[in-house]
C-alpha cells in the first residue's frame, strides 16, 4: 500500500510533536502530500510560526543541510508540504469539511486519551474524527513509546500485536501490519503476535503468508477485549498495534467507546485503525 497524502491535524501543543514525526516519516518513505491542518482556531491572519517545522526536524535527522531552502524539501526528499488554516469551525468539523473536498489516504493523530465522565462530556477530536473520516488512522498517544525517534528519525518496529477475531474479518489488520512494516522503510522483519481474546472456539483462521520473512505468533486470552489487548502491548513491548475497526455499536458504546477507541485512550504504543470496509 502507497499513502500519496498523508493529513496531520495538529492543535500545535508539545504533546503532539511524536505524532508529528510519525507522520513526517511516512510522507518522506511514500513521497506523499503532507498536510499539516489547524482548524478551530480564532478569527483573523493564523499564526504560521506555531505549526511544526518541517525542515528544522528533517536538519536534525540530517536529511537535509543545515538553512536548506524550502524546496528543498521537495526537490531532495520528493515531499510537497501544505500548511492550512481554517477557521471560525469547531475542530472536527473542520477537518471533515476539508477531507471532503481533499483526497486523503492516511490521518495521523496526537491523541491524550481520556477515561469515564470527563471523556463523555468534554468529548474528543481524535476518535469522533476517525470515525466519521473511514480512512485509515494512526493514532499516537501522548507520552507513548513511538516507532519514530523525534531526535534523529531512527524507526524501531520489532514487535507488531495484531488484535483478531471472526468479525470483522482479520485479514485486513495482517496486511496492514506487513505492509507498515515496509511503509516505514529499512526494517528487519519483526515479530508480529496475532491476539484473540475470549473462548479458544471463536479464535478465526488465518492463511498466513509463507517463507522466512514474517514470524508470526499466537496467543488465545480470556477476559475484557480492550484490556486484554493493552495488557499485551505492554507485556510485548509493541511498538505498533494494528485494528481493524467496525465504528460503534449502540448506546452502550456512547459512553464506553468502541473496543478501538478504549485500546486508544491506553495504549503504551501507536495503534493503527484500519477500516473495515474502504468507503
Amino acid at each position: 500500500m502507497r499513502y500519496s497524502s498523508i493529513l496531520f491535524p495538529t492543535d500545535f501543543s508539545p504533546g503532539s510533536v511524536t505524532a508529528f514525526a510519525h507522520a513526517l516519516r511516512l510522507a518522506i518513505r511514500h513521497k506523499a502530500r503532507l498536510t499539516l491542518l489547524h482548524a478551530g482556531g480564532r478569527k483573523g491572519e493564523p499564526d504560521w510560526h506555531q505549526f511544526p517545522g518541517v525542515r528544522e526536524m528533517l536538519e536534525r535527522w540530517k536529511l537535509l543541510e543545515p538553512g536548506a531552502r524550502r524546496s528543498a524539501v521537495l526537490s531532495e526528499l520528493g515531499v510537497q508540504v501544505e500548511k492550512v488554516s481554517i477557521r471560525g469551525r469547531s475542530v472536527v468539523d473542520g477537518i471533515l469539511a476539508y477531507m471532503a473536498d481533499h483526497l486523503t489516504d492516511m490521518l495521523v493523530l496526537a491523541t491524550a486519551g481520556r477515561e469515564g465522565l470527563d471523556r463523555f462530556v468534554q468529548g474528543s477530536v481524535a476518535e469522533p474524527l476517525s470515525r466519521h473520516a473511514a480512512v485509515t488512522t494512526l493514532f499516537v498517544p501522548n507520552g507513548a513509546r513511538g516507532c519514530v525517534a523525534e531526535s534523529d528519525g531512527t524507526v524501531t518496529l520489532d514487535r507488531i500485536l495484531v488484535p483478531v477475531a471472526r468479525d470483522p474479518a482479520p485479514e485486513a489488520a495482517v496486511d496492514a501490519a506487513m505492509n507498515a512494516v515496509d511503509g516505514y522503510g529499512g526494517l528487519a522483519s519483526p515479530a508480529i503476535t496475532l491476539l484473540h481474546v475470549g473462548g479458544a472456539d471463536g479464535a478465526p483462521e488465518l492463511e498466513l503468508p509463507a517463507g522466512d520473512r514474517w514470524t508470526f505468533e499466537y496467543e488465545t486470552r480470556p477476559g475484557d477485549v480492550a484490556h486484554e489487548i493493552v495488557m499485551a502491548a505492554d507485556d510485548y513491548g509493541a511498538n505498533l498495534v494494528v485494528m481493524v475497526t467496525e465504528g460503534r455499536r449502540g448506546f452502550m458504546d456512547a459512553l464506553t467507546g468502541s473496543t478501538t477507541e478504549r485500546v486508544i485512550r491506553r495504549s503504551p504504543c501507536p495503534v493503527l485503525a484500519v477500516p473495515a470496509e474502504t468507503p
